[in-house]
């Protein structure tokens, strides 16, 4: 199923998902990781964000992460990333 979301929700993940690369970037430049070095996340009560893997840490792109939102199921009341 197709979902669509309003521009000022695309211009903020856009953003998020920009902060993320960023950070990642600098810190490779810094040393701190080396070009393919796991997955990077990033979660809040209502959403995570993830890496792909295999891919430059320096050379990511916003449009590149995975984001998933969290739902909560009916029956169990038990949070999952959907």
């Amino acid at each position: 199923a197709e979902i669509k979301i309003d521009a000022a929700k695309a211009k903020e993940y856009f953003c998020l998902a920009k902060n993320i690369c960023d950070v990642l970037k600098d810190a490779y430049s810094r040393g701190w990781i080396s070009t393919r070095d796991g997955n990077a996340s990033y979660h809040d009560q209502k959403e995570f964000w993830i890496t792909p893997s295999g891919l430059k840490k320096y050379d990511l792109h916003p449009d590149q992460l995975v984001q998933l939102e969290f739902v909560q199921e009916e029956e169990t009341q038990i949070k999952v990333a959907a």
